[in-house]
């Protein structure tokens, strides 16, 4: 409470200025802030210290808990590497370790960081990791999603589109580990109480531990804090030696490279179904579809793109969104800048729906119980589908992507219908294969 008028936000976050009160922005009533779950231009008084003391010693037993997910997300916000919004370029390219292939890159991921699962390389170990992916990418997925439902149809239209393609890159992400997993003869799960995510929770197989993932409305800071959070790249991590959903792959293309050869290779069961999905049938094709997802996620050796110089990869993807520039190619010096297009947040075009909206939370919300109802009856035959589907059943696959469809449209009640009567709060999505036994 001795620190006064800390800006967090102004010179990374200039795009932020017009509508966050950044002269009333001290640390400690931005922590405040979070841990209420508002939005500081919500509040724009200034808090003098004794005000914040005292309303710190009132929410202390509340929110001291290692398990308080907006306080988890605070430490993360400030252990994120600084944005390159206003620097041009963001990226030098000797820092990039030029000229290697998908095949190289976990030499450079697994120097200089404690393994999880290299010390018991062996085929069960593998399946075990493969699942884990599985369940890695899965668990990406409902708050990505969760935030794109929560845009109001015609509004933030250029921000919906780059989640909308995030989303789909991981769902092939998700497919392809799988593909990987059935071809060295395992057997994917999707639809258990185990492998589906809740939240708010940590990332499966390590991944990031001090990351709370939560399910929010879209805003800027939300964008920051766990979407950018979630896709951060090794290279960014300053020494940290968290495991990033880069290294964590890196670990499998490693322990792929040391028993490939013992390896048999099956293309049975194998999803065919999207041209963005590799056939796997030797250690080579899995190593190097490890390396895309890689690629697609953390950005090239040599630059923030998916490896093709055009588009960005997620974890810039997010940052552009939060710059409000999309990320240029000055092709005079191979140089990156968020200096391209505007990319314009309306926050009036969000519903604003509840934190973290589950079974527990609406058990006292009749509102949200009915509006949910579809949604949730949706997520669970989706999942039921594609449990099918990943295990060779593949003729449900229209009926998968049926049932993606649906689920978007079955997320517009939840998400404009009020907690309660008169409540200025949306219920959102329960994302749960089990509401209407557990309610």
């Amino acid at each position: 409470a001795t620190v006064q008028n800390i800006t967090v936000f102004p010179n990374q976050y200039p795009h932020l200025s017009s509508s966050i009160s950044l002269f009333s922005c001290t640390l400690e009533t931005f922590l405040l802030q979070l841990l209420l779950q508002e939005t500081w231009y919500d509040r724009p008084e200034n808090f003098g210290i004794d005000q914040v003391s005292q309303l710190f010693t009132q929410l202390n037993s509340k929110y001291s808990g290692q398990d308080d997910s907006n306080y988890a997300n605070f430490r993360t916000v400030l252990s994120l590497p600084d944005t390159r919004c206003n620097e041009c370029p963001i990226i030098e390219t000797d820092l990039f370790f030029e000229g290697l292939s998908h095949s190289n890159n976990a030499a450079f991921y697994n120097n200089d960081r404690p393994l999880l699962y290299q010390t018991n390389c062996s085929l069960e170990n593998l399946k075990t990791q493969l699942q884990t992916a599985i369940e890695l990418e899965f668990a990406t997925i409902p708050p990505y999603l969760t935030a794109l439902f929560s845009i109001k149809i015609g509004f933030n239209t250029d921000i919906s589109s780059k989640i909308s393609s995030i989303v789909i890159q991981e769902m092939y992400h998700m497919t392809q580990a799988a593909n990987i997993l059935i071809a060295i003869g395992g057997a994917p799960v999707i639809n258990s109480s185990s492998s589906v995510p809740s939240y708010p929770a940590t990332l499966p197989g390590g991944v990031l531990p001090n990351l709370i993932v939560t399910l929010e409305k879209l805003s800027l800071e939300y964008v920051y804090s766990v979407f950018m959070g979630i896709e951060i790249p090794y290279r960014l991590e300053n020494g940290t030696n968290n495991v990033t959903i880069g290294t964590f792959y890196a670990e499998i293309q490693n322990c792929i490279k040391e028993i490939g050869s013992n390896l048999s290779f099956s293309t049975d069961n194998q999803i065919k179904f999207f041209s963005e999905v590799v056939i796997v049938n030797n250690a080579s094709s899995a190593i190097d579809a490890i390396g895309v997802i890689i690629e697609q996620g953390e950005g090239a050796t040599h630059d923030p793109t998916q490896g093709d110089k055009k588009t960005p990869a997620h974890f810039y993807m997010f940052e552009e969104i939060v710059c409000g520039k999309s990320l240029q190619l000055n092709a005079t010096d191979n140089t990156y800048c968020y200096n391209g297009k505007s990319i314009e947040f309306d926050s009036s075009g969000v519903w604003p729906m509840q934190s973290n909206p589950s079974k527990e939370v609406i058990k006292d919300q009749e509102n949200c119980q009915s509006a949910t109802k579809d949604f949730s009856n949706t997520y669970k035959k989706l999942l039921s589908q594609l449990q099918e589907v990943f295990n060779g059943d593949s003729s449900l696959m229209y009926d998968a992507i049926n049932s993606m469809r649906e689920l978007s449209g079955d997320a517009l009640l939840p998400m404009k219908t009020p907690t309660y009567d008169g409540s200025s709060i949306t219920c959102g999505p329960v994302w749960s294969i089990s509401l209407e036994d557990d309610l």
